[in-house]
């Protein structure tokens, strides 16, 4: 990105403008895959609500997220999702990471 070029290309330039649009993109970023898979995830393939806020706090990996759902109903549907898609985040953290680091170091 330019942002990042600029920063990295003048350092001593430091100001709230390139941390500010950094943090912005993120969240801009994280919030439209979450509409995304809130929006597939009941139009397309009409999963019940309280899974999907599980699915969605597990493929976070946030468990304060599947607290917050929890909070919500008396319903093992939530601890189900999050169940569900946890173990395969995690499995794809780890290995997103270590391909990364060899793309990185050849």
């Amino acid at each position: 990105s330019v942002i990042v070029k600029n920063f990295v290309d003048h350092p001593e330039e430091e100001g709230t403008t390139i941390g500010t649009t950094l943090v912005l993109r993120a969240v801009s970023s994280l919030m439209s895959a979450l509409m995304i898979a809130g929006i597939v995830g009941t139009l397309v393939f009409k999963v019940n609500y309280l899974s999907l806020c599980g699915m969605i706090a597990g493929s976070m990996t946030d468990p304060p997220a599947l607290a917050f759902a929890n909070s919500m109903t008396n319903s093992e549907a939530t601890n189900v999702g999050y169940a569900s898609v946890y173990p395969l985040t995690m499995l794809l953290r780890i290995l997103s990471g270590q391909v990364l680091a060899i793309l990185l170091l050849a």
